[in-house]
C-alpha cells in the first residue's frame, strides 16, 4: 500500500485516520460485491494497526460463513508508522505537509488476503475498496501475490487506485511505432 495523507485531515493520528478510511472503504467495497461486511479491529477493537473485513452473507460455494459470524473470505490491513514530510513534488504546489506511509520501509503498511486463496476475486475486492478511498491511496499488486480466482494469480505487477487498475507498460520508441 502506498499513501500520502494530507496533514490537514489527520484527526487523532495518521494511522488511525488511515484505518478508519480503509474500514469504511473496504466495507463499502464488500457491499458493492454483494456481501455483508463484518469489521474486525485487533486487540478486541482497541488497536487499529490491524484491521480486517470479512465477506459474509452469501455462502456461494466459495465464501462460507462460520459459526463465529465471520467468513473464509476476507481482507486485512496492517497499518504502520507514517512520516510527516514536506509536500511531495508530484502532488502539486498547493499541498501542505503530508504523512507518507512508506512502502519501502522495513515494516510497511500493507493489505493481506487469506493464504489458502479460497477462490474469490481478490483483485476485484481491491478495486471495489479503492474506489471508495481518496486519490492519494494506492494498492501495489506484486506478481503472483493476488488472485483472480482459485489458483489464478495475477501474473503482472500493477497499481489499483480509485477503482482503476493501472499496468506498468514500457513506452515504445518513436521508431517502433512506425
Amino acid at each position: 500500500m502506498i499513501a500520502w495523507m494530507p496533514e490537514s485531515i489527520v484527526q487523532n493520528s495518521p494511522k488511525e485516520t488511515l484505518a478508519d478510511l480503509l474500514l469504511d472503504a473496504a466495507s463499502k467495497g464488500v457491499r458493492d460485491l454483494g456481501f455483508t461486511p463484518v469489521q474486525e479491529i485487533a486487540k478486541g477493537g482497541t488497536d487499529k494497526t490491524g484491521i480486517g473485513i470479512y465477506m459474509t452473507g452469501r455462502n456461494d460455494g466459495i465464501c462460507q460463513d462460520n459459526q463465529y459470524g465471520k467468513s473464509n473470505c476476507w481482507i486485512s490491513f496492517a497499518i504502520r508508522d507514517a512520516e510527516l514530510t514536506a509536500p511531495l513534488p508530484f502532488v502539486g504546489d498547493d499541498q501542505s505537509k503530508v504523512w507518507v506511509f512508506d512502502p519501502s520501509a522495513n515494516v510497511y503498511s500493507r493489505f493481506v488476503f487469506p493464504k489458502n486463496h479460497p477462490g474469490f476475486n481478490e483483485l476485484e475486492l481491491l478495486a471495489a475498496t479503492s474506489k471508495h478511498l481518496p486519490e492519494w491511496v494506492y494498492f501495489y499488486v506484486a506478481p503472483s501475490k493476488v488472485f483472480a480466482g482459485k489458483e489464478q494469480p495475477i501474473k503482472v505487477p500493477l497499481l489499483v487506485q480509485q477503482g482503476q487498475i493501472h499496468y506498468f507498460v514500457k513506452a515504445a520508441s518513436s521508431a517502433e511505432q512506425q
